[in-house]
């Protein structure tokens, strides 16, 4: 299970609730706050992890971040 700050780049990977938990940059009060109810809540973990694995599998590979960059690259070796 992947806890990580509310961060630009994390927020990009990281739906919170869905495929990872988010806390507020800068606010331990915040991370213990959603460490704890992680551990109260362990039974959502499978769906979480099953999400994050499939978000994975179909969205971060080579294929789907080429294809994000074809459309500027061909821009660009046009001109």
């Amino acid at each position: 299970l992947v806890v990580a700050s509310d961060v630009g780049g994390h927020r990009e990977l990281i739906r919170d609730g869905v495929t990872g938990l988010l806390f507020r940059a800068g606010d331990a009060m915040h991370l213990a706050a959603v460490l704890a109810e992680a551990l109260d809540r362990c039974e959502r973990w499978t769906d979480i992890l099953r999400r994050a694995r499939r978000f994975v599998e179909e969205e971060r590979t080579w294929e789907a971040s080429v294809a994000r960059y074809r459309d500027v690259y061909e821009g660009v070796r046009r001109r």
